[in-house]
């Protein structure tokens, strides 16, 4: 049995910094890369989701780079947060990135944090990366556009697409991330996968905001050459900027085993206060013993704005990772889409049937109810189907509908 050359983080702990400086507690060494078996001119997928707050009216940035060193690293994304409101304690925005790389040697990955002034707040970091060159060419879909000019559109517009090989009968995980930059605070950004995936729907907290917003999908028994979309558009009058869409597609047959789901139409509905409702459930049946990956999110369509939902990943009824999913995610407007959204590694889970669920709750305010409307769940081995590594070269373009 081989697995899939894979490297995973997390860290729940609240991090905090004052000026924007290294969050060692993220970083990653060439090193560290080395050992999970990534070497020089490895083609990968980088995907990381965090938690950002700082409960004031500062403004707090979190950095993704890449380099040998902290001082010299090139910065490859930015998620900047402003003015979470401070009547709740803990509450903040999920924001991540989606990347696609070639590691050079010494390549380390750093993050940094900070704020403009008061304290900036991290948690719930998790990062997985993934070596693409262990797969085949029709066992995934890249593609990548950053040349978005002006403001966004307020009509529904397809950002980026991929088509999925002539082959029909697969399922396949598909992860998007939308990078916006507000310029205003009052007109809703719209982030969503069309049909097999999870919509995001959010505001600003100020102008200084820009942030990616990750949207999980599955697509099941899909049907030859099959487009998904990524589609992104802002309330009217808006004058929002979107930035950059990156979509990526992962062929779970290329797996062992594998289970996923995506539910945009069910409702549950979050009534009481700090009570958890199971909002998605899910079996994988092991062959055998190994580590599994698993992606999820779910959507709260909050009612009010006082609103904060959070969540949990359990495996056989207890949480992936204590404490991940506790830091809320705070609305801004009655309306508002809010992810509550986790992924990473089970290790060495045993064979059989094991069972997945994604549980809601909400933090601060149950004056009215409202409802999980949007979930999506995938979990698979990392072991390779075949129990061989296929080889292949695959060249890393900057926009390509699949390689």
């Amino acid at each position: 049995m081989v697995d899939i050359t894979n490297f995973t983080k997390v860290d729940t702990a609240s991090r905090t910094q004052t000026t924007i400086v290294e969050e060692t507690n993220y970083t990653v060494s060439w090193s560290n890369l080395t050992t999970a078996g990534f070497g020089n001119g490895d083609d990968v997928i980088i995907l990381y989701t965090q938690w950002l707050s700082d409960n004031s009216s500062s403004i707090v940035t979190s950095e993704f780079k890449i380099g040998s060193t902290y001082a010299l690293a090139t910065t490859h994304h930015t998620n900047v947060i402003q003015g979470e409101v401070t009547t709740v304690s803990i509450s903040g925005r999920s924001v991540g990135y989606l990347g696609r790389h070639t590691l050079a040697t010494n390549d380390n990955l750093y993050w940094s944090l900070g704020s403009d002034s008061g304290s900036g707040w991290s948690s719930d970091f998790s990062l997985i990366v993934l070596k693409l060159d262990d797969l085949s060419a029709d066992d995934f879909r890249w593609v990548e556009d950053d040349t978005f000019t002006g403001n966004a559109p307020t009509a529904i517009t397809t950002a980026v697409s991929v088509t999925l090989p002539s082959t029909s009968g697969d399922d396949w995980l598909i992860l998007a991330d939308g990078k916006w930059t507000a310029d205003d605070s009052t007109n809703p950004m719209n982030t969503r996968i069309n049909t097999h995936g999870c919509k995001v729907k959010v505001e600003a907290g100020g102008t200084s905001d820009q942030f990616s917003c990750m949207c999980v999908g599955y697509v099941d028994n899909a049907t030859a050459s099959q487009q998904i979309d990524m589609e992104y558009w802002q309330g009217s009058g808006g004058i929002n900027d979107f930035d950059r869409a990156a979509m990526f597609a992962l062929r779970l047959q290329a797996f062992e085993d594998s289970i996923g789901t995506v539910d945009i139409s069910t409702t549950n509905s979050i009534s009481v206060l700090d009570t958890y409702v199971e909002v998605e459930s899910q079996d994988l049946v092991l062959g055998t013993t190994g580590d599994v990956l698993y992606f999820a999110q779910a959507i709260g369509d909050v009612s009010l704005a006082t609103q904060v939902p959070y969540h949990k990943v359990e495996m056989d009824g207890t949480p992936v990772e204590t404490g991940m999913g506790r830091d809320g995610y705070r609305a801004r407007d009655a309306g508002d889409e809010l992810p509550v959204q986790a992924w990473g590694k089970e290790a060495s889970v045993s064979s059989g049937t094991r069972t997945f669920t994604i549980d809601v709750a909400e933090d601060n305010d149950v004056a009215s109810s409202y409802n999980v409307d949007m979930r999506a769940l995938v979990v698979f081995s990392v072991a390779l189907a075949g129990g061989s590594i296929a080889p292949q070269v695959v060249h890393h373009l900057k926009q390509m509908a699949g390689s």
